[in-house]
Order: C-alpha cells, then structure tokens, then sequence
C-alpha cells in the first residue's frame, strides 16, 4: 500500500503516469471509498449528512463516467481502472490537504481570512484540474492542450450532473 501512495503522490506531483499504479479492482474500489469520503468531509455547502452523501457519490459516479465516456471514444476503455484510481486517489489526498481549509472558511468571519482559505481552496482546485490533464494525457495519448479541454469537459459534465440530479438549491444558487 506504500507504494500506492508513492506512486499516487509522483502522479500529482507530475512523476509518474497512471499507468505505473497496479490495474486492480480493490485498489479501484479504496481509492472510489476514499473519494467519497473526502468529499464528503469538504463539503461546506450542505449540512444534512443524507444530502452531503448524495452528493459526494454522485459526484464521484458521475466523474468516473465521465473519465469512461472520453476514454470509449478513443477507443481505451481498458485503461479506466488505472486512470481512475489515479484520479480519485490523487483527488482523495487533495481533499485531504483542502480539509483544514474547508473548515477554516466555514468557521472563519474574518473576510481577510476567509478570502485567503477561498483562494487555497481554489488553487487546490487548479492542481487537481492540471493533475487530471496529466493523466489524461497519458491515458489518452493527446496533446496536453487537448487534455486540458477533455478534463475542463469532465468538470463540467459533473457540475451539470450534480444540478441536474440534486436540483440549484443544494448549491445555494440563487435565482
């Protein structure tokens, strides 16, 4: 499991590909469990746990299909289980480094404050996007430009998902 974490940390730091994670159905199953759970812990928008997990499943189910759509139209679905558990193991331990965060923008009223854990939140947020184009840029064999586009498209297929399936009110839209 070491090496796991040692690969999944060299795949976020740009290292390593998902390709050199093992092609594993428990390790697939850890890393969607982890997932869950981290979006889950960062969610600080909802305060009914029945609603936070909602959420954060159908996030997760909703990327993973996303990631399984672009990679059947390139014709490699054989490589989901690997660039998946790549991307949810490297978007569990950003979560994990956005946790301190959510909950200092949470309990924070200092606008100083909260605009600076916004922003790490955000950069956070930038990092996984660039993880993603990595990974997708190994798994798809595409340029990175066109990777770029391919996980902005992911992104946004799972926010119009998550508001499709749980409605604006989850996300305190108003209008």
């Amino acid at each position: 499991m070491v090496n796991v974490l040692n690969t999944l940390l060299a795949i976020a730091l740009f290292r390593a590909k998902p390709q050199d994670l093992p092609s594993s159905n428990q390790l697939l199953v850890v890393t969607t469990l982890l997932a869950i759970l981290t979006y889950a812990l960062t969610d600080t928008l909802h305060d009914q746990i029945g609603l936070i997990m909602a959420t954060a499943i159908a996030q997760v189910v909703l990327f993973g299909a996303a990631i399984y759509f672009a990679l059947r139209i390139k014709n490699v679905v054989e490589r989901w289980p690997q660039t998946i558990t790549a991307l949810y193991g490297c978007g569990a331990i950003l979560q994990l480094l956005g946790w301190p965060l959510s909950i200092w923008l949470g309990y924070t009223v200092d606008p100083a404050q909260r605009s600076m854990s916004f922003l790490l939140i955000v950069a956070l947020g930038f990092w996984f996007l660039a993880i993603m184009t990595w990974v997708l840029h190994h798994a798809l064999d595409t340029p990175k430009p066109i990777s770029f586009l391919i996980s902005m498209t992911c992104q946004g297929v799972v926010v119009i998902g998550l508001l499709t399936l749980l409605g604006p009110d989850p996300f305190n839209i108003q209008g």
